[in-house]
């Protein structure tokens, strides 16, 4: 695959129409063509200071195009040269055929348009690709992949809320290929001050942008009107808007509290706002929202219930538990001496490596939708069925579908991401991250909700049947190397099943083990060992293993004999 970045179209050949002067540096008409949807457009200015309308669009929203002839050094401010422009738009002929991409995003088939106008496209393909939207270099690529993930690698590795991010912030690059009925999802980040929500929205922002010389990277803020949404979120098409601090709307006055409720609406539409002078229709935008806050933004408005409700149901809450001292983290992460410590790491990795990840994940995308894009759809679709299965077996209370729908695209996302190798092995099972997620999500008038630990120690075992080792008499041990390649070994205890899960494994599959482990001990469940340093952990014995590793050792049947005659009376 190539990548095209801008560049001047077309060449400086004489016209057979009415120009404002000869060729001379003076602005002119430069090219003309009529795109892939039937548009006309025209390229205006000099040879080296030039921007692209359409003849509609001056139409339509003249102030908006001269203006933009401005900004590329062109003014047309009197009568008489607003005139000569005109006519020289009105009078010209000879479009040619050619590619344009009038925002960021899909463009045909299987062509990515970034946001600072560099083009992914199919191998072979080296059609001409022209840029008609204004260019935003915070989505340059700056650095390098695998500097990107050794950088945050320490940050996320095996912490629930960062690795979700992290995973959800390529999930707007894959909606045009997901099932049809899922709309544009919502997810806030919420927490108190200092839990590092904006530390954790730069990092997903980085994945597409970066802006060394702006407090939030490469992501927005929520300083802005309702109006300016629909831009927003045109230029960052098909992929992630991510916004800073809801309560930067301004939330002490109605009118504020209802650009909230206006952009939640928005946000989870695909169409754009249409007004009265427009001859079309808005252009349909697929586009994925993180955005942080201290309270979620249910809580922010003063409206009729039906329509706090509704907002809700639009927006997945990524809540951060207030008694959590170290914010979005579980633990603090290993390398650092404290939580900020790591979140002040994060800050300056953001800056020093940002749009390197989204580009490689698009770069495997496109050649996966050239190649079938209906196996990739299909794909699309298992990976979210098997969060949707996983969800099921861990007995989840069903909150609001469209938030059930966020969490499975942000696993297929982050799957998808993990086979193309742009999130690494090394920052842990994927599906544990998106699991505590959901767990932790609270739908519109309900508390969140945990299943018992019990409940997921079940949950792993039937997602891993048959993978499991058996502890046999007269058997023989397993190697180290042989026991780390399985989830555990079952084994039966009198009357008891236990489940012996290597240390290591049980942390990874189980970020809040602890607490975990806690509930398991007070139910009788959790064999520990004692002594003047207990410990969660027992040596696996040596009949078993030969290097009698540390396990947890977890009884999930309490009498097999009961279990099993119950069995026989069901069938």
């Amino acid at each position: 695959m190539t990548t095209y970045k801008p560049r001047p179209t077309g060449t400086d050949r004489p016209q057979d129409t009415l120009e404002l002067s000869d060729d001379d540096g003076r602005p002119r008409i430069r090219d003309a063509v009529i795109d892939q949807d039937g548009t006309r457009w025209l390229r205006y200015g000099t040879a080296d200071l030039f921007c692209w309308f359409s003849p509609s669009e001056l139409v339509g929203d003249d102030k908006s195009v001269f203006a933009r002839l401005t900004q590329a050094g062109t003014d047309l401010l009197t009568g008489k040269t607003k005139t000569a422009f005109l006519t020289a738009v009105e009078q010209h002929s000879g479009y040619r055929p050619a590619l344009v991409a009038a925002r960021p995003g899909w463009l045909e088939k299987a062509h990515y348009v970034y946001g600072n106008g560099d083009v992914e496209c199919p191998a072979g393909d080296d059609r001409e690709v022209i840029i008609a939207f204004e260019p935003n270099p915070k989505f340059a690529s700056v650095g390098t992949l695998k500097a990107w993930q050794d950088s945050l690698g320490p940050v996320v590795a095996n912490q629930p809320i960062p690795l979700f991010v992290e995973m959800y912030a390529f999930v707007g690059a894959i909606l045009r290929y997901g099932p049809a009925h899922v709309q544009n999802p919502q997810v806030e980040l919420v927490g108190e001050g200092e839990s590092a929500k904006t530390t954790m929205l730069t990092g997903a922002a980085s994945v597409w942008a970066g802006d060394p010389t702006s407090d939030v990277g490469g992501a927005e803020t929520w300083d802005m009107t309702a109006n300016v949404h629909d831009p927003l979120k045109r230029a960052h098409a098909d992929n992630l808007i991510a916004l800073d601090e809801v309560n930067l709307a301004g939330l002490d006055s109605k009118s504020q509290r209802e650009v909230v409720q206006k952009v939640a609406f928005k946000g989870a539409a695909n169409g754009g706002r249409k007004r009265l002078t427009d001859r079309a229709a808005a252009p349909n935008v697929r586009v994925a929202t993180l955005s942080t806050s201290n309270v979620p933004q249910r809580d922010l408005l003063k409206a009729p219930a039906a329509i706090v409700d509704a907002v809700a149901s639009r927006i997945l809450t990524v809540a951060i538990p207030k008694e959590h001292k170290l914010g979005v983290f579980r633990t603090v992460p290993a390398g650092f001496v404290n939580a900020r410590a790591a979140a002040e790491h994060l800050r300056t990795a953001v800056n020093e490596n940002y749009g390197v990840a989204g580009r490689a994940f698009v770069r495997h995308l496109v050649a996966a939708v050239a190649q079938d894009e209906d196996a990739l759809r299909v794909k699309i679709e298992r990976l979210m069925g098997e969060f949707n299965t996983a969800a099921r077996e861990e007995a989840v209370v069903k909150g609001k579908a469209r938030g059930e729908k966020t969490v499975a695209l942000t696993h297929a996302a982050g799957m998808l991401a993990r086979e193309w190798g742009v999130i690494p092995e090394s920052w842990g099972p994927l599906l544990p991250a998106t699991l505590a997620v959901y767990h932790a999500h609270a739908a519109a008038g309900d508390a969140p909700y945990a299943p018992p630990a019990i409940e997921r120690i079940r949950a792993f075992r039937a997602r891993n049947r048959g993978k499991f080792g058996r502890a046999r008499q007269g058997g023989w041990p397993y190697t180290e190397a042989e026991l780390l390649k399985k989830p555990g070994v079952l084994r039966r205890k009198g009357k008891q099943l236990q489940l012996l899960i290597p240390a290591k494994r049980f942390r990874q599959e189980f970020p809040d083990h602890i607490d975990m482990l806690k509930q398991l001990r007070d139910e009788g469940r959790a064999q520990t060992e004692g002594g003047k340093q207990p410990k969660n952990t027992i040596k696996l014995p040596g009949r078993i293993c030969q290097a009698a590793p540390r396990v947890y050792c977890i009884t999930i049947v309490d009498d097999l004999d009961a279990q099993r005659a119950s069995r026989k009376r069901t069938a």
